[in-house]
C-alpha cells in the first residue's frame, strides 16, 4: 500500500504565493456540497440496510447493528474527533501529517481492542466475524475522515462531498452484489470495506496532496522525532474529544446492548431498521453542522457574538422544523412505508416509529448545540456532560428495556438526549455570555 511522505504534506513555514490555500467558498456553496455528499452517502448506507433486511433475515440486520454498536465507540474514542480539532485550529498550529499520524495510530489501537473484545465475548462465531469485519470498515472510514477535517479547515467541501458519494455508491454496489449472489452478511461487509479502501487510496490521498503546499526536502530523523512529540501533544489535547465521541456513541448504542441481551438479534434488527429512518433528516443536520462549525468558530474567535447567536438560532430552527416533519410523516405514513421498505415484520411496529421520530427531534437540537460547543473549543466541559448523558441512558435502558422492550429503549434514548440538550444549552449560554464584550460606560 502506498504511503504518504509527511514532509511532502506539511505546510512550509513561509509558503509561496502559489502554495497559498484556495479561496474559501461561501457558506451556501459549502452547505450545498456537504448536503449532497451526506445525502448520497447516508442514503446509500440506508439502502444498504434495506438490502440486508430484504435479502437476509432480521438476525442478519441485528448482527450488523451489534457489530456497529461494539465497534463504533472504540473507533470514535481512538479517532479523538481530530477533524473537529483541525477545523477549529484557526491558528494552524499543527499540520495535516501530524493529525494523520495520530489518527492512523489510533485506528490500529481500536482494531486491537475490537479483536480483544471479540476473543473475550460469548457470541457465536458468525457474530464475532461480523464484528471484526465492521471494525475493519470503521478503520478505513476513520482514515478518510481525517482527510475531511483537512478539507473542512480550508472550507473546501466539494472534495469531501465527492468522497462521501463515492464511498456510498461503491459500498452499496458491493454489498448488493454480494448479497444478490447469495453470500452472507459477513462477505457483504468485507466488500463494503474494500470499496471504501479504494476511495481512500485513489481519491482522498491524491486530493490532500494537491491541496496542501509541499516542502522541498524530506524530513530528517530529528524532524520525525519532533513530529512524534507533536503527535503526542495533539493526542493529549484531543483526548477529551475522543472520550466525548465514545460517550456519545455509548449513549446511542446503550439501548441496543440491552435489546440484544433481552430480546435477541431479531429484535435488535427491527429496532435498527426503524432507527435508520430517523437518520433521514440527520442528512441536513450533519451537512449543515459541518458547514457551519468553521463559521461559528470564526465568529467566536473574532468576538462577534451577535453573528454567532444568529447562526446558532438558524441551526436550531432547522432542527425543530425537521424533527416536526419527521413526527408528522411517521404518524401518517409509518405503517405502509415500513411494509414497503422492510416488510410486514417491521410494519407491525409502526407505533414505535413515531416515538423514534420524537426522540430524533431532540437529537437534532442536541447535535447543533454540540457543534456550537466544539466551535468555541469547550472540549473539557463536554466530557462530564456526555458522561452524564451516557450514564443516564445506560441506567434507564437497564430499567426500561426489560420491562417495555423496544418502547423502553426509545424512552431511554430520548430521556438521555433531553438531558444533553439542557446541559449543553446551559454550558453554551454561560460560555458565550462570558465572551461578550463589556458595554461602554455612560459618559
Amino acid at each position: 500500500m502506498a504511503t504518504l511522505d509527511p514532509a511532502q504534506l506539511a505546510p512550509a513555514p513561509s509558503p509561496a504565493v502559489d502554495d497559498a490555500p484556495p479561496a474559501r467558498q461561501s457558506l451556501r456553496a459549502n452547505f450545498s456540497w456537504t448536503l449532497a455528499g451526506h445525502a448520497v452517502n447516508a442514503g446509500s448506507q440506508w439502502v444498504t440496510l434495506v438490502a440486508i433486511a430484504k435479502l437476509a433475515a432480521a438476525e442478519a440486520v441485528g448482527r450488523y447493528a451489534l457489530g456497529t454498536a461494539i465497534a463504533a465507540p472504540l473507533f470514535l474514542f481512538a479517532g479523538l474527533n481530530l477533524n473537529a480539532a483541525q477545523v477549529t485550529d484557526t491558528g494552524r498550529r499543527f499540520g495535516f501529517p501530524d493529525y494523520l499520524r495520530v489518527r492512523a495510530t489510533g485506528m490500529l489501537v481500536a482494531l486491537a481492542a475490537a479483536v480483544a473484545i471479540v476473543l473475550a465475548s460469548s457470541y457465536d462465531r458468525q457474530t464475532r466475524l461480523v464484528v471484526l469485519a465492521v471494525s475493519l470498515a470503521k478503520l478505513v472510514e476513520g482514515l478518510s475522515d481525517i482527510h475531511y477535517g483537512c478539507w473542512q479547515q480550508h472550507e473546501r467541501m466539494r472534495p469531501m462531498a465527492a468522497s462521501l458519494m463515492l464511498r456510498g455508491v461503491l459500498g452499496l454496489s458491493a454489498v448488493s452484489a454480494v448479497l444478490w449472489a447469495g453470500a452472507g452478511v459477513l462477505a457483504a461487509i468485507l466488500g463494503l470495506c474494500l470499496a471504501w479502501l479504494l476511495v481512500l487510496l485513489l481519491h482522498d490521498f491524491p486530493v490532500t496532496r494537491a491541496l496542501l503546499p509541499r516542502r522541498a526536502r524530506p524530513a530528517s530523523g530529528a524532524d520525525r522525532g519532533a513530529r512524534w512529540r507533536v503527535a503526542g501533544r495533539i493526542a493529549l489535547t484531543s483526548l477529551p474529544l475522543g472520550l466525548v465521541m465514545m460517550l456519545v456513541s455509548l449513549r446511542t448504542n446503550a439501548p441496543r446492548y440491552f435489546i440484544e441481551h433481552h430480546g435477541g438479534a431479531a429484535e435488535l434488527g427491527v429496532f435498527a431498521a426503524l432507527s435508520s429512518l430517523v437518520a433521514a433528516a440527520n442528512l441536513v443536520v450533519a451537512a449543515l453542522g459541518q458547514s457551519a462549525t468553521p463559521r461559528l468558530a470564526r465568529h467566536h474567535f473574532e468576538g462577534d457574538g451577535a453573528a454567532f447567536r444568529r447562526l446558532l438560532a438558524f441551526l436550531l430552527g432547522v432542527a425543530v422544523a425537521l424533527g416536526g416533519a419527521g413526527i408528522g410523516a411517521a404518524a401518517l405514513l409509518g405503517r405502509p412505508a415500513l411494509r414497503l421498505l422492510f416488510g410486514p415484520v417491521y410494519a407491525a411496529r409502526a407505533d414505535l416509529l413515531v416515538w423514534l421520530m420524537g426522540a430524533g427531534l431532540v437529537a437534532y437540537v442536541a447535535s447543533f448545540l454540540g457543534c456550537a460547543l466544539t466551535a468555541i473549543r469547550r472540549f473539557n466541559v463536554q466530557l462530564p456532560l456526555f458522561a452524564s448523558t451516557a450514564g443516564s441512558c445506560a441506567v434507564t435502558s437497564a430499567w426500561l428495556v426489560p420491562r417495555y422492550g423496544l418502547t423502553g429503549a426509545v424512552g431511554a434514548w430520548g430521556l438521555a438526549l433531553l438531558l444533553e440538550v439542557i446541559l449543553s444549552a446551559w454550558v453554551l449560554w454561560s460560555a458565550v455570555r462570558r465572551r461578550a464584550p463589556a458595554p461602554l460606560a455612560a459618559g
